[in-house]
Parts: structure tokens; C-alpha cells; sequence
């Protein structure tokens, strides 16, 4: 056994230094191209030794080899942008759609996170599917991630990569409007990494139109999903106008607005078709009205990304945090820097909301219970 393990060892180191007499030399006493986490032919690819790594996928190596928590041989090629080799690779049996055990990423993943639009190309033409998932809770080697959630391709390239991979991906039909496991679809991860706005403009989709049931509240009272989604709309603009410093005499209306048509016991596209709106709902005239209807029909409103601005969109993702008003939002963006839950996360662990007027040691406990459950 050991004389096995020094032959496995010293195949290793030989393909390492790029050896090839030795290597047949070692493969012959019976060295097996296979073994170790990285093989033998994987350390020859890494060195540049690509005429050894043949050699030895020839001799019985695994071209599927998935030990590496990294990376398969396929992703090696296709984060260096090797689609000479990356064809070679999968016609020697390379699986494209083969995810990692850990974090479930494929070879297009790979391409993604490391914006290479050729050998994404290769992957594609050959089978690759272009909304597989990385596991929920996965670990990962990828930048900017640590743990996976459900991402496609398409949410690694709206953090990373540039308009042609992003194209590339849209065009053969990645899906737009997938969502991780919490919620959040590549437009979303494209605001939160502050991309280009051409960026994020391309990953934009159309909503799917609010959700028109109803449901009993822990008070008895029937309730509209579709009022709940335009209530919070309203709580975001209030947040964007006082992040812009509009009146607050006027931007307070908002909340009171969220309130009432929250419980409102008719769905409020009901009360605008009917032309019930302003009659039904106090405060709301013209310029409500019109909010509502580009609520309901994009999911946003001019006066919303008039004064969203320059504000990190990500910012609505403290909205619906217990405790957390619209004012408090503002100080944690403009004192602390916080623009999103995870930027949240990392001021609470570093401690830098320690002292922080406004969020005493309760709100704290219910803002970090919140971020324990979405994050």
C-alpha cells in the first residue's frame, strides 16, 4: 500500500513538473491517473501541461472528477477561457451541466463569475442549461458569494460580468425573473452590487401582475395581497422622499396611504376600474391615483425613480424590517453607510450600530431576527 501511494504521489509530482517520460514511466508501475483530490491530470492542466493531462485522460482519467471543492477540469478551462481545450474536454465525456457537490455551480456558472463570453458560447452550443441552479445553502469558492441560494447563471453574471455575457444569456433564454431561495431575482443582485445602470436596465423584466387574493388577518378581517404589495410601494416612496429630503408635511401622507389601503376590504385595481378610487380613499386624489395605476401596472412609478435618484435601490430592502422608519433608514445610509440587509448585517457584526440613536437593544433583537430569517 505504501509503494501504491509514493507511485500516486510521485505521478502527482511529475505532472506537476511536466514529466511526460516519467509520468508513462509511473503509469505503467501502476500509478493511478485518479488519484487525490486533485489528480494527476488536473495538476498537469493547472501547470500548463496540457499534452500530460491528455496523455493521462487516455490512461482512465476521470474527465468528471469532482473532488476539487474549486473546480471540475471543464471549469478550469472555462474560467481561463481555453475553449480549444474545453472542446476537447467535452468530447473526451465532459458533463457541461456537472454541478459541485458543495455549492451545486455548473462549468456556466464558472463562465459567469469570471465573464467569459466564448467558452460560455462553447458550453451553451453544447447543452449547457442556462437556468440551473447552485444548491440552497451551498458553500462556494466563487467571488462575492461564500454561500449559494438558488442562483442561475444569470444571477452570477449580474454581479460580475459585463453586457455580452449578460446578453448572451438573456438571448438563448435565461429566465429574467428567477428568484434565489430568498426572493431575489438577477435585476435585484445587479442593484444591490451597484452595477452600471445599462446593466441593470437590461436585467429589468415585467412584473407579474400583483396577486389578486384575498386572505383573513389575525383579526378576522378580509385582506388583499395586491393592496399589501402597493402598501409597501407607498412605504419605499416614503422612504426615497425623505432620503431626498422632500417636505415631510407632504411625504407623511404616504404612510398614512399604506395604512389605510392596506386593510382596505376591496382590492384597490377593483376601485380604479371602477372609478372609485378617490371617493373611497381619503387623501387620495389625481396624482395618487396615477401612482397606484403605474404601480399596478410596472411595479414602480415615475414619481418613485424621480426621487429614488442616485439612492442605492437595494435601500427598500429595509422597509419592511420591524422597527426601522423611513428616518432611521436615512441615518443608517447617510451616518453608516447602510444601503442594504447585507451591508445591515456587516454594520451589526462589526458593531458599528452600537450606540446608534433610534435602535435601542429590543429593536436590535427584532432587526436581527429579521436577518436571520431573509438572509
Amino acid at each position: 500500500m505504501k509503494n501504491k501511494k509514493a507511485l500516486n504521489e510521485n505521478l502527482i509530482e511529475a505532472s506537476k513538473n511536466g514529466d511526460l517520460e516519467q509520468v508513462r514511466a509511473l503509469v505503467e508501475r501502476g500509478a493511478d491517473p485518479n488519484f487525490g483530490e486533485i489528480p494527476s491530470f488536473s495538476w498537469a492542466y493547472f501547470r500548463g501541461h496540457t499534452d500530460i493531462c491528455k496523455w493521462l485522460l487516455s490512461q482512465g482519467g476521470n474527465v468528471n472528477h469532482d473532488g476539487f471543492a474549486e473546480m471540475t477540469l471543464l471549469m478550469a478551462a472555462t474560467v481561463r477561457g481555453d475553449v480549444e481545450f474545453a472542446e476537447f474536454l467535452i468530447d473526451a465525456g465532459a458533463d457541461v451541466n456537472l454541478s459541485l457537490p458543495a455549492g451545486g455551480e455548473t462549468a456556466l456558472h464558472k463562465a459567469a463569475i469570471q465573464n467569459r463570453p466564448e467558452t460560455m458560447k462553447l458550453l451553451i452550443q453544447r447543452g449547457g442549461d442556462v437556468n440551473r441552479r447552485t444548491k440552497i445553502g451551498g458553500k462556494t469558492e466563487m467571488d462575492f458569494f461564500g454561500t449559494v441560494w438558488g442562483e442561475t447563471p444569470l444571477h452570477i453574471a449580474a454581479v460580475a460580468a459585463d453586457k455580452e455575457v449578460i446578453t448572451l444569456l438573456i438571448d438563448v433564454g435565461a429566465d429574467k425573473a428567477s428568484k434565489t431561495s430568498k426572493g431575489t431575482t438577477p435585476h435585484g443582485y445587479a442593484q444591490r452590487h451597484e452595477r452600471s445602470q445599462e446593466i441593470v436596465q437590461l436585467l429589468r423584466f415585467e412584473e407579474e401582475p400583483l396577486k389578486k387574493e384575498s386572505y383573513i388577518d389575525g383579526k378576522g378581517r378580509t385582506r388583499w395581497h395586491e393592496n399589501d404589495e402597493i402598501a409597501l410601494k407607498f412605504l419605499e416612496l416614503h422612504t426615497f422622499l425623505i432620503i431626498a429630503d422632500y417636505p415631510e408635511d407632504h411625504a407623511s401622507r404616504y404612510p398614512w396611504l399604506s395604512n389605510y389601503i392596506s386593510r382596505f376590504p376591496e382590492p384597490v385595481s377593483d376601485l380604479i376600474a371602477q372609478g372609485r378610487l378617490i371617493e373611497e380613499i381619503p387623501g387620495a386624489g389625481e396624482v395618487v391615483e396615477q401612482i397606484i395605476k403605474e404601480f399596478l401596472d410596472t411595479g414602480t412609478s415615475a414619481k418613485l425613480e424621480e426621487f429614488a435618484g442616485d439612492t442605492p435601490r437595494t435601500v427598500v430592502e429595509l422597509v419592511p424590517i420591524p422597527g426601522l422608519g423611513a428616518k432611521t433608514i436615512k441615518r443608517l445610509y447617510e451616518e453608516v453607510g447602510v444601503d442594504s440587509l447585507v451591508s445591515l448585517r456587516s454594520a451589526i457584526d462589526e458593531g458599528r450600530l452600537k450606540g446608534f440613536r433610534g435602535i435601542g437593544k429590543k429593536t436590535l433583537e427584532k432587526i436581527e431576527a429579521y436577518l436571520d430569517e431573509v438572509l
